[in-house]
């Protein structure tokens, strides 16, 4: 899986959990204590996979410093494609690192207030690809459009020396109703770099807006907020209150 190492981020980020550096009262413009925070957050991002196997401690910890971040959010206007606009990775999140991708996104809004039926099958997904590994998971937002990309790498059967690496790409359509959040409308989805049919490699475009449409007879919107922004950090919340932190790509 990828990780992040510790020495990737600056050496004077102590334990997170343990940190006594934030107040408990936060000034309103600090960019000094967020800039500490943010590297609290992604000195635990670094060690716990971003997430995936963080403590409880851990969880807990992240999840203040990302409360108090949110409270301090020096960007008002987060759907502005000048602010918000770029490639983005993920190194953190409270839930599975795919759900960020507007394909997860619309599948859940398809269950509605039947969240525990989402939960599950979400958890599903992840058992019956544990064999396997979510590298990267960028985001990339342009003017209405939202391209999420999550590299796997999946064992097709247990015992075999041969696994399917790709590029699962998403694309959705972005329409700002706030100044913080955006509807999201998945529109189709492929898989590239496919190192086994590589002839197919990004041939094969499914539509799922048409795949809605035609079953449904509409398409799910989901919602994406985002309630921490500035030059090189994002916070994101789903319509299931998940948090997402990305980083600004390279």
């Amino acid at each position: 899986m990828m990780s992040f190492e510790a020495g990737d981020f600056p050496s004077d980020v102590g334990d997170a959990a343990g940190s006594s550096a934030v107040p408990a009262v936060l000034a309103d413009d600090n960019p000094e204590l967020r800039e500490t925070m943010k590297r609290e957050v992604l000195s635990i991002a670094a060690t716990s996979n971003r997430g995936q196997v963080a403590t409880q401690e851990e969880k807990d910890a992240a999840m203040d410093l990302i409360f108090q971040l949110e409270s301090l959010n020096p960007t008002p206007d987060a759907t502005n494609v000048n602010t918000i606009g770029g490639a983005w990775e993920l190194v953190y999140t409270d839930t599975q690192p795919f759900r960020c991708s507007p394909f997860f996104m619309a599948l859940g809004e398809v269950f509605g207030e039947e969240k525990g039926q989402a939960e599950t099958l979400f958890s599903l997904h992840r058992a019956a690809t544990s064999n396997g590994e979510i590298g990267r998971v960028r985001q990339t937002i342009s003017e209405s459009m939202l391209v999420s990309e999550i590299d796997l790498k999946v064992g097709l059967l247990p015992g075999l020396p041969m696994a399917l690496k790709g590029t699962v790409v998403t694309k959705a359509r972005l329409n700002p109703v706030s100044s913080d959040s955006f509807t999201v409308v998945v529109e189709s989805t492929s898989v590239t770099n496919n190192n086994i049919l590589s002839f197919l490699d990004g041939a094969v475009e499914v539509p799922v807006e048409q795949v809605y449409s035609t079953l449904r007879g509409s398409v799910p919107e989901a919602k994406l907020s985002t309630y921490y922004l500035d030059d090189d950090m994002r916070i994101s919340r789903m319509s299931d209150d998940h948090v997402f932190v990305f980083v600004r790509a390279p």
